[in-house]
């Protein structure tokens, strides 16, 4: 079988079925020219002309294909080709034609060295886009789907060199930070310089969580999948300490359990993870579950201040591997959030995880202790975190601490 797909590959089928035709008729003259009913007719020049023109015919066409395919559609070597593929569910291709005619008008100032073409192929996953890139010669593919009735659009935007970065923009048409995303990539306006953490000897650095809940949530809906939600909420969950996961969970699960979160004290500290997929509607953050509309976030997900709202606990810490646009800020509640609204939250394949949370697990071990002092708190994990992130994600994340009063107490340490 591999050695059929590689010579399909090389000589396309419409030039195989020439040499086909060549053939085949060569066997029909030596079998059949002894009849004397067919003989004659095989044996006419006529007859000979005309196999070998339609050959000629299907042999030229099957290399136009193949060199138009392998040249004409590919990206010159020397251009920052971006291709935008068609968004599911999407039949009526606005997203695409939006998103590539926005980012033909923003880059028209680097025409010659950034090429935008839109490609009819439906993306499904990270694979998908590597082939499609690959086929291309392309650095930069943009994929994902469109939820019509909420005018969201989930964008994935895959790199060549780097990992795929995710984000949500709502209202569409306004596709802003798709083309700010692409445009950080292909023509950055300025160098990001990275910044230099000072390091620190790993200590000891205990969580001071009481109790608490881990969701990691990789499937919503026909949204495109996420790699490493699940598996980031069940890492985020060992370094807590905490003994609560779910993964994979429907909004009446997630409830319960934030229901069992309410027979805590005011002397508890209580920290809830969430990796997955967040949208905006009437002004507020919706957290989309395993079973949630994204096109009725408000009847079907659970809004931010809910993870927090009754809790009894002075303390209550909140992680969101996704965007935030805001949220309340109580007294006593810490919410930090991966990127600002409308950013892409970008994977990693080397360390199988977000940006976010690698940095995140990382900091929580002992790095973030900035000052030193055997203890890290919310602000110091931020510092760490967006440091960590900026640089990795070369300025295009910016992670978002959101807190009321009374909210420097310890994290980690004893």
């Amino acid at each position: 079988m591999k050695a059929i797909d590689i010579i399909l590959e090389l000589l396309p089928i419409p030039v195989i079925t020439g040499f086909a035709v060549i053939c085949g008729t060569a066997w029909l003259i030596k079998e059949l020219s002894a009849f004397k009913s067919y003989g004659p007719v095989l044996k006419s020049s006529k007859f000979r002309r005309i196999v070998v023109l339609v050959s000629v015919v299907v042999i030229a066409y099957g290399a136009y294909t193949y060199f138009r395919d392998t040249e004409h559609w590919r990206f010159p070597e020397t251009t920052e080709g971006v291709v935008v593929a068609a968004f599911k569910n999407d039949a009526s291709q606005d997203v695409q034609i939006h998103v590539t005619e926005s980012l033909k008008n923003h880059l028209a100032a680097f025409a010659g060295t950034v090429a935008i073409e839109d490609d009819a192929t439906i993306v499904d996953n990270s694979a998908g886009a590597r082939r499609l890139m690959e086929q291309r010669r392309a650095r930069v593919v943009v994929w994902g789907s469109y939820v019509a009735g909420a005018k969201v659009v989930h964008a994935v935007i895959s790199e060549r060199e780097r990992d795929d970065a995710r984000l949500m923009t709502p209202d569409f048409p306004n596709i802003d930070a798709i083309v700010t995303a692409v445009r950080g990539i292909v023509a950055p306006g300025a160098e990001v310089v990275a910044i230099n953490q000072k390091m620190i000897a790993k200590t000891k650095y205990p969580s001071r969580a009481t109790r608490g809940l881990s969701i990691g949530i990789d499937q919503t809906a026909s949204l495109p999948p996420l790699a490493y939600a699940q598996k980031n909420a069940s890492a985020f969950a060992k370094t807590a300490g905490l003994d609560k996961v779910l993964l994979g969970a429907t909004k009446t699960e997630v409830l319960s359990e934030l229901a069992a979160l309410k027979n805590t004290t005011p002397e508890d500290q209580i920290w809830i993870y969430f990796s997955g997929v967040t949208v905006r509607a009437d002004s507020k953050s919706y957290l989309l579950l395993a079973d949630s509309d994204p096109a009725a976030p408000a009847q079907t997900g659970i809004a931010l201040e809910e993870l927090t709202g009754e809790l009894p606990a002075k303390q209550v810490f909140v992680v969101l591997d996704s965007c935030c646009g805001d949220a309340p800020a109580k007294e006593g509640r810490s919410i930090l959030a991966a990127s600002r609204a409308g950013e892409p939250i970008f994977e990693t394949a080397e360390h199988q995880s977000t940006y976010f949370t690698h940095a995140l697990l990382e900091g929580l071990s002992g790095t973030a202790d900035l000052d030193r002092s055997g203890t890290i708190d919310a602000a110091e994990v931020h510092t760490y975190v967006s440091e960590k992130v900026l640089d990795a994600s070369r300025g295009r994340q910016h992670p978002t601490l959101l807190d009321g009063a009374e909210t420097n107490y310890p994290l980690m340490g004893r």
